[in-house]
């Protein structure tokens, strides 16, 4: 009797243990796939559209964002990485969601790369086709009243 009295309470030990965990992996996930509106008012968003993540330009703009990991912190900046049927969040580029959403959302003209400055307020503050230096980002956010005031 007694045995079997412990046997029932490990298992609801046991499912219970399971149940916290699928919880916390649901959290987790979901956390991930935050969409750029829950950031308003937290973070700034650089959005990078690009079809094929081989393409030397979005290569040799990874590598400038990541050279410069201080100033976007500093910044408060967040890096999405956007293609047309997916998109991650994050410098890393990992643990990407499936969504067509945000790339039709955002995606602008025909070219096969975009990256969008999105400001504290939500709205897009710069637009390009090309390149973009961490510099002109950087002088862009400086340059905004928010950022003068978070300066101060």
């Amino acid at each position: 009797m007694n045995n079997e009295k412990l046997t029932q309470q490990s298992s609801k030990g046991i499912y219970l243990a399971i149940i916290l965990f699928l919880h916390m992996v649901i959290g987790v996930n979901l956390l991930q796939a935050q969409e750029p509106s829950s950031f308003q008012w937290k973070n700034r968003l650089v959005l990078i559209l690009v079809n094929d993540l081989s393409e030397e330009v979005y290569i040799k703009q990874l590598a400038e964002l990541n050279a410069h990991k201080k100033g976007l912190e500093e910044r408060k900046l967040i890096v999405y990485h956007i293609q047309p049927h997916r998109y991650t969040v994050g410098l890393a580029g990992q643990s990407w969601q499936h969504s067509k959403r945000l790339y039709k959302k955002y995606k602008k003209t025909k070219a096969t790369f975009e990256i969008i400055l999105v400001g504290l307020d939500g709205g897009n503050k710069l637009h390009r086709i090309k390149f973009l230096g961490c510099k002109e980002l950087f002088n862009t956010i400086d340059a905004m009243p928010m950022r003068r005031l978070e300066k101060h």
